[in-house]
């Protein structure tokens, strides 16, 4: 299986916000990557994995904006998040 950023981001946030449990995430599939290591507590503090996630979602937000002001998104799929676990392709 090839290794997908977003999923990996999608699978950290549910871990950190405690919506689905590492053990939960491997009874769904075989393979669940993150960007932490779950058996390791995570320390909040500045340039944690907290913002690293938190970064890459506003980052989909900022590129979707950008797209769209420039007139790329009528051409392009672009992934919108309607909230963290549900998302949509517009055209």
């Amino acid at each position: 299986m090839a290794f997908n950023e977003h999923q990996c981001m999608i699978d950290s946030y549910k871990l950190l916000t405690g919506k689905e449990t590492y053990t939960q995430m491997l009874e769904h599939r075989e393979n669940v990557y993150l960007v932490f290591n779950p058996s390791v507590p995570v320390i909040p503090m500045e340039d944690d994995v907290y913002d690293n996630v938190r970064k890459y979602f506003e980052d989909i937000k900022t590129t979707r904006s950008a797209l769209k002001y420039t007139g790329l998104s009528v051409r392009l799929k672009i992934l919108r998040i309607i909230s963290p676990f549900r998302f949509q392709f517009i055209i």
